[in-house]
Order: C-alpha cells, then sequence, then structure tokens
C-alpha cells in the first residue's frame, strides 16, 4: 500500500488513477472551512481496496428491476438514496430496541 505525499502534481494523478466504487484513505489536519464545515486537509492519500467489478454508470436514476435490486442490495443501498436512508433508519431503531 502506496502512501503518496501531495504535491499539487500527485494530488492530480492521484485523482485520476482513483476510480468509482474504489475505497481510499486519507491522512491530514482536521479543520473547518471558511464556512463552518468540518474537513479533513489532506497531506497524504492511498487507495485501500480497488474496485474489481466497476459500478454501473447507468444507475442514476437507480435500480427499477426488484429482482435485481434484492439479489445485489449493495448497489440498491449505493445507487437509491432513499432506501438507504431508510436502511439506516431501520438499523438505528433495531440498535435502540436492543439497548
Amino acid at each position: 500500500m502506496n502512501s503518496t505525499k501531495f504535491t499539487e502534481d500527485k494530488f492530480l494523478s492521484f485523482t485520476q488513477s482513483i476510480r468509482r466504487g474504489d475505497i481510499i484513505g486519507f491522512e491530514g489536519l482536521l479543520g473547518r472551512t471558511k464556512a463552518g464545515e468540518l474537513t479533513l486537509f489532506a497531506s497524504y492519500g492511498q487507495i485501500l481496496t480497488p474496485c474489481l467489478h466497476m459500478l454501473p454508470s447507468d444507475l442514476g436514476g437507480g435500480l427499477t428491476n426488484k429482482d435485481t435490486r434484492y439479489k445485489k442490495r449493495y448497489l440498491d443501498l449505493i445507487c437509491n438514496p432513499e432506501n438507504h436512508k431508510t436502511f439506516i433508519t431501520r438499523s438505528k431503531i433495531l440498535q435502540f430496541m436492543r439497548e
């Protein structure tokens, strides 16, 4: 796992080498933007896990085939924000009930 100290050129080449679905990690300083949002000022970055199977690019409208939605649940949660939100809410409710 090769980490990269970011210069402008290396940052540009790093961002061009990552693909949709890759899991990436960063190191840097935690801070706030001018708007007050929490952010990471990255100084190192690396690809932790490359995506071996690219996600379909035509999922802008989400998965519509019910069979595919149930068989490939991970794609459904990535592509349908409403389903992802429902999944998180359901998980929090169950966690609260267990406590």
